[in-house]
């Protein structure tokens, strides 16, 4: 036995013809009215989208009323059908019987509204009998967007629902989503119809994406790459089989343009994270001994209507925030941008597309990068509205140092005006060398960087690169050692005792006077690097 779906679903007018002519040859059955009764029912809402500017018909008027000869009887404004498939005598029109319409006998007909502009349809569906135990095959569908009633109707979207019995076959079900040129955009496979009163409704939102749902369940979300301009909505009903029918339309509600509810969503962890690289500045572990965090799961999906999609790709990115300081990103103390045009590093995603598949959830590892300062995340799927939110990367916990008379502070810079962050525990020790200092020699110690006040990198050449390796997390100090006493030079007693005294206050030591040879002088900038590695 011929498909007669799959023949009509091929989308041109004489397909779907010839679709129309096989079935008739298949019965030579006379139009006879439906023996048993449509229950009537009162007006169904347009639930799948809301109800702004609906209008609908409820099929109520004498039996034998041609759909062409009726005006609609629900809410909203009056309209009329315009028949454009189901001219001849073999093809049967639109019939109303019992306040419902349908066929009485096989073949196939197509209807569009004369109102202009709808965007979401749904109809009622009375299923009289076991469809599944039947040789009868029903093709119900609906239009949305047509903008070319002529060329037998076929323009617009049409969402068909086909359920044909085990005396055809094996029976079965699906729902198919056709365009003019472009043939099948979905097809799915769905339950037979059991008897009793069904849905189907479709909506076209504001990004082209096309919903379908099958007794009030989204059962498909379609992305039209090239979505069509708003037109009229419309109705299609085909049949073969002996009568009665077993499936009469009750109810057509159709509503205005709709706003898109379709949106990226995003959860993830609101704990900052701490930049990475942070081991050789003493930061590989926080102030309470734990390891840092560097790494969250970003959990991302696409809903419509409160519904979660499977299957959808979902693109993801990061930026860095670079505004020089200006924006978001100035409480973590850089006040430039990257010289020489250098990118600011935003961190790294295990993937840029993820999959929502079946579970509807999909999932993408984030890792801080070395700088700190916020990351603007950003998760877009076609036909979605996207979803931005912002990860924190920085070392929480540091502190400034106060400034008091037994050390100065040196080496500020406008591009890092903030230079004198710690660990509160290096704080502490910093305060009693110079203290110590002080109380020995009359005299303050210079202190220059520690970190910037969230850490991280700390680029001197504002490249987002280089250098001062070991000024990220608030543990290491450059004390200023040659030059003019006056200026912060020490004596070689002066440099011994800060020497032995950092030592004994736990710190160690590193003389950045020589170079890494340990003999060859550092005339470029001579200084002791103090580092405390100590929890306490």
């Amino acid at each position: 036995m011929m498909n007669l779906a799959r023949l009509r679903r091929s989308g041109s007018p004489l397909a779907q013809l010839a679709a129309a002519l096989i079935t008739m040859s298949c019965s030579n059955e006379q139009p006879t009215e439906p023996t048993v009764a449509v229950a009537v029912e009162a007006p169904v809402a347009l639930s799948i989208v809301g109800c702004e500017g609906c209008r609908r018909d409820n099929f109520t008027a004498p039996g034998g009323t041609l759909l062409e000869n009726h005006v609609s009887d629900g809410e909203g404004a009056p309209f009329t059908w315009v028949k454009t498939f189901g001219v001849s005598a073999y093809l049967d029109p639109a019939v109303i019987q019992n306040n419902a319409v349908g066929k009485t006998s096989s073949g196939f007909w197509r209807y569009i509204t004369n109102a202009l502009a709808a965007d979401s349809i749904e109809i009622e569906v009375e299923v009289l009998g076991d469809i599944a135990s039947q040789s009868d095959q029903y093709d119900i569908g609906i239009v949305l967007r047509n903008t070319d009633p002529g060329n037998g109707g076929f323009g617009g979207y049409t969402v068909f629902w086909s359920a044909y019995g085990d005396g055809r076959g094996a029976a079965d079900a699906f729902i198919t989503v056709d365009k003019p040129g472009a043939n099948i955009l979905y097809e799915e496979n769905v339950p037979v119809p059991t008897p009793g009163t069904h849905t189907l409704g479709a909506a076209v939102l504001e990004s082209g994406a096309i919903n379908v749902y099958v007794d009030g369940v989204l059962t498909a979300t379609v992305v039209d790459p090239a979505p069509l301009a708003p037109g009229n909505a419309g109705l299609n009903f085909g049949w073969t089989g002996s009568p009665p029918g077993l499936v009469w339309i009750t109810t057509f509600a159709e509503g205005l343009h709709q706003v898109d509810s379709m949106t990226v969503t995003l959860q993830k962890d609101d704990a900052q994270l701490s930049p990475t690289e942070l081991g050789s500045s003493g930061g590989s572990r926080d102030f309470n001994g734990q390891p840092v965090q560097t790494q969250i799961q970003l959990q991302v999906s696409v809903d419509s209507n409160g519904i979660s999609l499977p299957d959808r790709d979902v693109l993801v990115s990061v930026v860095a925030v670079d505004s020089a300081g200006e924006g978001i990103d100035g409480p973590y103390g850089h006040i430039h941008r990257g010289a020489g045009g250098a990118q600011k590093p935003a961190g790294i995603l295990s993937k840029s597309i993820v999959n929502t598949g079946p579970s509807k959830v999909g999932t993408v590892t984030y890792t801080a990068g070395p700088v700190s300062g916020p990351v603007i995340l950003r998760a877009e799927s076609q036909g979605a509205k996207a979803k931005v939110d912002t990860i924190q990367v920085g070392v929480l916990g540091l502190s400034p140092l106060a400034g008091r008379s037994s050390y100065v502070l040196v080496g500020k810079t406008t591009s890092h005006p903030n230079n004198h962050w710690g660990v509160p525990v290096m704080v502490t020790k910093l305060n009693s060398l110079a203290d110590n200092f002080h109380a020995a020699f009359n005299r303050p110690l210079y202190y220059n960087d520690i970190s910037l006040q969230l850490g991280g990198r700390f680029d001197v050449d504002q490249n987002w690169a280089c250098c001062h390796d070991e000024h990220r997390a608030g543990r290491d100090l450059d004390l200023r050692t040659d030059g003019d006493t006056l200026q912060g030079g020490l004596t070689s007693d002066q440099r011994i005792f800060v020497w032995d005294e950092w030592e004994l206050l736990g710190g160690e030591v590193h003389n950045e006077r020589v170079k890494k040879d340990k003999v060859t002088p550092n005339l470029k900038n001579p200084h002791y690097h103090l580092r405390y590695r100590r929890s306490q």
